[in-house]
């Protein structure tokens, strides 16, 4: 199916966009993981397997975001509390 091709190219796609950020600790490691899952599945025409590869780059689309989210709050409240005090 053509449709479900693009789809997971596009989910592919943002996931190497994850990687490519620079994410402390984990950040590019669940992405690539689940990249790995879902290359491992279209090469051997598996649905199931890109399913959870795709399951895979849901959860770690959530932790980039949830990664990144933690470090724009920890800067913006280190601003408010050195520069502000000024």
């Amino acid at each position: 199916m053509p449709l479900a091709r693009v789809l997971v190219g596009v989910v592919v796609l943002v996931l190497g966009v994850i990687m490519i950020l620079p994410i402390p600790l984990i950040g590019n490691m669940p992405p690539g993981a689940a990249a790995a899952v879902i290359a491992v599945g279209i090469t051997e025409r598996d649905g199931v397997v890109v399913l959870v590869g795709l399951v895979g780059a849901t959860l770690a689309i959530v932790i980039a975001g949830a990664a990144t989210w933690a470090i724009l709050l920890a800067i913006v409240h280190y601003v408010m509390t050195h520069w502000a005090a000024r």
